[in-house]
């Protein structure tokens, strides 16, 4: 929702046209933070759209994108983000499309940086490994990262306090797994040249 702060002297030259608003929100650190501003009548109206209106939609693409499809007989859901992936090259980049979509529609909510961050990677692992062949379909069918980020985007709106604080914590630590990820197959490289060269 998108509010229009008014200045002091506006509001003493028409103060029966305003009314106050304290908001809570969530600073980058998980503190919890409070103002107040005033805001015209007609301002109190979103510039876009709803945010349980967007949960909900979000949540049908979300349903759509990763649970639509009941396998017959294991009782495991997929989407068509998982057949999407099988289609090679296109595939992938239509489905991150798609979960850009999600991220940018979590932006205008007022979702946090750190949390955007989160939702960034788990998108970044499905194409990661999406692009491996075969394996890559598998795991496009178990990860299931728009679901992963619109249930972030749900805790947020639900308690962005808690969300922004355990969202730092998964950052570094999937920051410091993908550095040790890279700093482990450097090594593998460098010793496996080495054994080459004799």
């Amino acid at each position: 929702m998108k509010f229009k702060q008014e200045s002091y002297k506006s509001i003493m030259n028409g103060a029966s046209n305003y009314r106050p608003l304290t908001r809570q929100t969530a600073n980058e650190q998980g503190r919890a933070e409070s103002e107040q501003v005033f805001l015209k009548p007609k301002d109190l109206t979103p510039s876009v759209e709803d945010s349980s209106q967007t949960r909900r939609r979000l949540e049908s693409l979300a349903w759509l994108l990763d649970e639509s499809v009941r396998i017959p007989g294991f009782g495991f859901r997929v989407g068509l983000d998982g057949l999407l992936g099988l289609i090679p090259g296109i595939g992938d980049l239509l489905t991150t499309a798609i979960s850009a979509f999600v991220i940018r529609q979590a932006a205008l909510l007022g979702v946090p940086r750190v949390v955007l961050l989160r939702m960034a990677f788990n998108t970044s692992i499905d194409l990661a490994i999406g692009a491996i062949p075969f394996v890559g379909d598998l795991f496009d069918f178990g990860w299931k990262a728009n679901k992963r980020n619109v249930q972030l985007l749900i805790k947020h709106l639900d308690n962005p306090v808690q969300l922004t604080r355990t969202s730092w914590l998964a950052v570094i630590g999937l920051t410091t797994g993908v550095v040790l990820a890279l700093v482990f197959l450097i090594t593998a490289v460098a010793s496996l040249v080495r054994m080459a060269m004799g």
